[in-house]
């Protein structure tokens, strides 16, 4: 362990430049991740909001003529409940003005009943009352009473000309019709249905509104941006928000309506999002490549220097081995024939002084040549 420390004590540059690099690169990434992960949310999705069922508490010769219902949703943002309103429509005509006319009886069933907070053409609030849970379910379209709140709208509530009777709710209810995520919205709105049978309500008889009754169902106020609309059911006029169905007796309208698009500036804000976090990761991924390279050449350099030093001190020792010890004069025996210690320089004339009985010969290349004169 600490044979591979020792290096790292080593690096002083790098020391500075790889925490930049390690910053630069979690910060690229998170940025990134941030501006990306709005554009990778999960599809908006809403539950069935439930039906909304109309019928009359009468068989009087009025119940004989069609009803018009004409139902109205908010497609607003941030609603937490379903704004609605709901106008019902009858006109009758000969003999059958005359009579008493049949009051209307509204059923809340589902996600659509809770909290129902609504008021009639005169702004007084309408008195809800639940089904008891030992209602029925009864279909078709498939409906558990039990889950419903209902209301009488008693007759005479507003009488028009011409034989015209009308009845008009409005106000919230339910959660929210809508939910966003991200880019994408999807609406879920309540269907609209006649009462399929015949049901006793606190006592009293219900019955299926007549024959040939319609019922128009629309979103209005959508968001200016709102494109790629998909719809279920398909929506008959490409360009209107609106659907129109039979409900009288013996029909079978849609239980629910939906509908999801785009919101085109959120898109174009999201396109823009991804593309700088696209680029991001691009600074992200060379941060991680710079922080690399700096740290491996950091690693290296101080291995090559650690080496370096390693192998100046084993030549060093090695040298010091090689040289032979060196021999101090005194130290050493002297030798008995010359009387000098090893390693000790002396003169000729040391040399003969101590050595007197040793001939020295000289030789002398002329005497060859003198004649000798005894």
């Amino acid at each position: 362990m600490a044979s591979f420390l020792r290096p790292l004590a080593r690096i002083r540059e790098p020391l500075v430049i790889i925490p930049v690099a390690a910053g630069l690169t979690l910060a690229a990434g998170l940025w990134a991740w941030n501006l990306a992960s709005a554009e990778f949310t999960s599809s908006p999705l809403l539950s069935s909001p439930g039906t909304i069922l109309i019928a009359t508490n009468s068989q009087s010769a009025a119940t004989r003529y069609p009803v018009s219902v004409n139902v109205t949703y908010s497609a607003s943002l941030g609603a937490h409940a379903t704004d609605f309103g709901v106008d019902i429509t009858q006109t009758v005509k000969g003999a059958a003005n005359t009579g008493s006319p049949p009051s209307i009886v509204v059923f809340l069933c589902g996600r659509i009943s809770v909290n129902p907070h609504l008021v009639d053409y005169q702004f007084r609030p309408i008195q809800w009352y639940r089904m008891p849970s030992s209602a029925p379910a009864m279909g078709p379209p498939l409906i558990y009473f039990s889950q419903c709140m209902y209301t009488v709208m008693h007759p005479n509530s507003t009488l028009l000309p011409g034989g015209i009777r009308q009845e008009i709710l409005q106000g919230r209810s339910g959660v929210s019709a809508n939910d966003v995520s991200g880019s994408s919205i999807i609406y879920a709105v309540p269907g609209i249905a006649s009462l399929p049978l015949p049901l006793a309500v606190n006592g009293r008889p219900a019955y299926p509104i007549p024959s040939g009754s319609q019922a128009t169902v629309s979103l209005s106020n959508p968001p200016g941006d709102l494109g790629s609309v998909v719809a279920s059911p398909q929506l008959p006029n490409k360009g209107y928000l609106n659907w129109e169905t039979p409900i009288g007796r013996g029909t079978v309208p849609a239980i629910e309506y939906r509908l999801s698009g785009v919101l085109k500036n959120q898109e174009s804000a999201g396109q823009r999002r991804l593309f700088v976090a696209g680029a991001l990761v691009g600074v992200a991924g060379g941060g991680l490549i710079w922080l690399i390279e700096t740290f491996v050449k950091a690693l290296l350099a101080a291995a090559r220097r650690s080496a370096d030093q390693e192998n100046k001190r084993n030549k060093a020792t090695s040298d010091a081995k090689a040289v032979p010890p060196r021999t101090v004069a005194g130290d050493a025996e002297p030798d008995h024939s010359t009387g000098v210690r090893e390693g000790e320089v002396i003169s000729s004339a040391e040399s003969l002084q101590a050595n007197p009985a040793t001939p020295i010969t000289v030789k002398n290349d002329d005497a060859a040549d003198t004649p000798d004169e005894s």
